[in-house]
């Protein structure tokens, strides 16, 4: 790709786009739970106990998770480098998503901190118009913004897109879709790993899943395409670059 092609706008008439969840599916753990092993009172376990229960929202059990949350920016960034792995594969696919002019958007009911640790090209937003603006050189990301006081040293956590979720996640991927659906872009792959990632699936023309969203698919009778790493999914996406 050109330097100049590749500074251009992705364009209004996109009829196509991938929408990949970020814990667990593009990185190799779940961000926000290695992140609550090391930095966060055991008590997490029992919020997460609560979330599977369906006894709270997710978007409840994400602001106490980030409420029993104890580092610094410094200490969570040097945690992140340290400990973080992306599956392998992701660069190829970035770069082949934007090669075939296939739009890509993370969304991601987890914390915009680390996923802007990981994802250089990454930009967050809270208008899903903003993808039509958007240079190929960048991957626009939707999801919760954590932000540190200084004064009382405490993590507090946004929800831009609290109004599009639903009990099982904060965004609502499945709503994501079809507010895409709305704006032309009719086929729509998605890739997940998890129950956050179920509504997404349920409305995706296909689907790559793996890890518990496998089972998820099969208890639901939803067709996927299980996959362990992206390269996988490059091979069967894009054949003809391979």
């Amino acid at each position: 790709m050109t330097t100049k092609q590749n500074q251009s706008i992705i364009g209004k008439n996109l009829t196509q786009a991938i929408i990949c969840d970020f814990d667990g599916t593009i990185t190799v753990q779940d961000v926000t739970d290695e992140i609550l092993k090391k930095f966060a009172d055991p008590s997490w376990r029992d919020v997460g106990g609560l979330y599977s229960n369906g006894i709270i929202s997710h978007a409840e059990m994400n602001k106490r998770f980030t409420a029993l949350l104890r580092a610094t920016p410094t200490e969570l960034k040097n945690f992140l480098i340290e400990t973080i792995q992306l599956r392998n594969g992701f660069t190829d696919f970035v770069n082949l998503c934007k090669d075939s002019g296939i739009l890509l958007i993370i969304v991601s009911s987890g914390w915009d901190f680390y996923i802007k640790s990981s994802i250089k090209e990454a930009i967050f937003i809270t208008n899903l118009d903003a993808i039509f603006t958007f240079k190929k050189s960048s991957i626009p990301v939707i999801s919760n913004h954590i932000f540190f006081n200084e004064i009382n040293h405490r993590w507090y956590l946004k929800l831009p897109w609290n109004s599009h979720s639903c009990k099982i996640s904060s965004p609502c991927k499945g709503i994501i879709v079809n507010l895409l659906r709305e704006r032309g872009i009719n086929n729509i792959i998605s890739i997940g790993n998890s129950e956050s990632d179920i509504c997404m699936a349920q409305e995706s023309n296909l689907v790559f899943a793996t890890d518990s969203l496998v089972n998820i698919c099969i208890k639901k009778s939803i067709a996927f395409q299980r996959f362990k790493s992206f390269t996988e999914i490059n091979r069967t996406l894009f054949v003809s670059h391979q």
